[in-house]
């Protein structure tokens, strides 16, 4: 049997079984979400196969995967999954068929395996690529906009000294007041910017294994906090992930500053951190008061800021969803109504072979 002939009879089989290996290291994610261009995929490797069986020659096109693999590319990028998902994503199915092959005694030829593999690297080119442009043009976006917005306060810091240095108004007073808050803001934006420079800098995730509490407890121990608020923190025992620290630092610390910035008065900013099925969950809960559907939509814009309060900035949560993102997690956030709000990042969790 050809390979054409096989991948197309066990058709469902493959698509059941690269489901299956995709599900063990995502298994917060939906088949829709995993699958994505799968089926166009498939079409695109038999229309080649079968192309190459009938003209005895030939092999993939020169535009072969334009019309599926750049969408996958910004879709995986969308879903949150990391670079390293990307080069895997089209060999599972190539495992998939070698493994079933193996099973049911069906050998292809040479040439149909190097077809195959010649379309899978074909395919991750494009996507690849795809993801990256997305991931540069979202990084850009957020650095543009501090940049604005460092304008911004650099404009009313300066008109503030000016009046001041005229001697026509008190450094005392509400003109002293804008100079402080404008300076206090463009160091705010300044250390935004420097994480997101990081994140551009950096192409891939750097892992390693972290005990949950010890991580976590330094994290609530170098926030700040103000007004009366207390931060604790619940974790799991024994809890350890791998993770990149210095990506999740960033995450978690903008949470749990922003928890901080809109809780009532005296009010309780929680961390938390478990297992859920085969991820790890970490949860950042404030006592805000509750969100609205327009501010939940908006929430991790960075050309968005929340409207309720002077000090409200959506780039620390944009930047906190990026660090997230690029080592393969998701960032979301649930409304408790008339209390506040739970911030969630959700990320595989590997398994530690050696705890030693």
């Amino acid at each position: 049997m050809r390979m054409h002939e096989f991948i197309s009879s066990r058709r469902e089989e493959l698509v059941s079984r690269t489901l299956l290996a995709l599900k063990k290291d995502y298994p917060d994610r939906t088949a829709d979400e995993l699958l994505d261009d799968l089926p166009p995929f498939i079409d695109a490797v038999l229309r080649t196969l079968r192309g190459d069986s009938e003209t005895s020659g030939g092999g993939p096109s020169l535009g072969f995967g334009r019309q599926f693999a750049p969408a996958h590319g910004r879709q995986r990028k969308e879903q949150g999954f990391d670079l390293n998902r990307i080069v895997h994503d089209y060999g599972v199915l190539c495992d998939a068929t070698n493994s079933l092959a193996a099973e049911t005694d069906e050998q292809f030829s040479t040439r149909e395996h190097l077809l195959l593999n010649r379309c899978i690297d074909e395919a991750t080119a494009q996507a690849i690529d795809a993801f990256a442009a997305a991931q540069h043009e979202d990084q850009s976006q957020v650095l543009g906009a501090i940049g604005h917005e460092i304008r911004n306060a650099a404009w009313s810091a300066s008109m503030a000294f000016d009046l001041i240095s005229s001697g026509k108004v008190g450094v005392n007073g509400r003109t002293g007041d804008v100079l402080r808050r404008s300076l206090e803001r463009i160091e705010q934006l300044s250390l935004h910017a420097l994480d997101a420079a990081r994140m551009t800098a950096a192409s891939t995730a750097q892992r390693e294994w972290l005990d949950g509490r010890e991580f976590l407890q330094q994290l609530v121990d170098a926030t700040v906090g103000e007004r009366g608020i207390q931060v604790h923190l619940e974790v799991e025992p024994a809890l350890e992930f791998e993770v990149d620290p210095r990506l999740l630092t960033s995450a978690i610390s903008n949470l749990l500053q922003n928890a901080v910035k809109f809780t009532h008065d005296a009010g309780t900013v929680t961390l938390r951190a478990s297992t859920r099925d085969a991820a790890v969950c970490i949860e950042v809960e404030d006592r805000c008061g509750g969100l609205s559907r327009e501010a939940q939509e908006h929430m991790f814009d960075p050309t968005q800021r929340r409207a309720r309060g002077p000090r409200s900035s959506g780039f620390g949560l944009a930047i906190a969803r990026q660090a997230v993102e690029s080592q393969g997690g998701t960032l979301s956030v649930d409304d408790v109504p008339s209390v506040g709000c739970v911030f969630r990042i959700l990320f595989p969790r590997s398994t530690r072979l050696d705890p030693n």
